[in-house]
């Protein structure tokens, strides 16, 4: 599983699957988008030529669906919820059989060890949580005790299943109890910095906006 291929031009092949709720015009999105144009600009430099697809559990197209299929990227849609979970299941276990991927990077907080749990057995051997939202995002979502409990599981799960654990903070690592963990104790946990060039995802009005804010109007990100 998740072998790295030769292609002819020489360089190896390793395939990806990318777990997002929908490439809408947010900060994870954008910043995929901009790493899988890095991918596909700069195989040569990487040495490597790495093949994505993006799992999308909101199950609805989006904004950057069209920039994401124009760079090759193959787009699965299946939606998560409790209602939905049976159908679900069965195309992302359907997704990890067939895709014969060398990494999963889930990008939805807690729901990533769910997922890993839904496809155990056929998970790739680098399982990557990511963690982008503050506290107090989860906080809003666990306003009940079942979602508490869920968030709290899931969390369990990833500690247990993941090999990696990303964030774009370390106190977030920490403030979501990672580093107590008994069972996570293996994970590689780091922070990764999402900057990229901003100038292709300009909405209109944004550089007069940031000027009339006195902020500098530099594309970097």
């Amino acid at each position: 599983m998740g072998e790295l291929k030769a292609t002819r031009a020489g360089l190896r092949e390793i395939r990806v699957l990318q777990v997002l709720s929908n490439l809408g015009i947010g900060g994870a999105e954008v910043w995929l988008i901009a790493l899988l144009r890095h991918f596909r600009e700069c195989a040569e430099q990487i040495g490597v030529r790495v093949l994505s697809d993006v799992f999308l559990t909101g199950g609805l197209e989006d904004e950057l669906d069209e920039e994401a299929k124009n760079l090759g990227v193959r787009l699965i849609y299946a939606r998560y919820s409790r209602r939905t979970l049976p159908s679900f299941i069965a195309t992302w276990r359907k997704t990890l059989r067939d895709g014969d991927y060398s990494a999963i990077h889930d990008h939805q907080e807690f729901s990533a060890g769910w997922h890993f749990l839904f496809g155990g057995g056929r998970l790739p051997p680098v399982r990557i949580a990511h963690l982008h939202n503050p506290m107090g995002h989860q906080e809003s979502y666990g306003s009940g005790i079942i979602r508490r409990q869920t968030i709290v599981l899931g969390n369990c799960l990833i500690a247990r299943i993941a090999s990696h654990l990303l964030s774009t903070s370390r106190q977030l690592i920490t403030e979501q109890g990672f580093d107590d963990f008994a069972a996570a104790k293996h994970l590689k946990k780091e922070t990764v910095h999402c900057g990229f060039d901003a100038r292709s995802f300009c909405v209109t009005g944004l550089s007069h906006t940031r000027q009339s804010d006195g902020n500098s109007t530099s594309p970097r990100t």
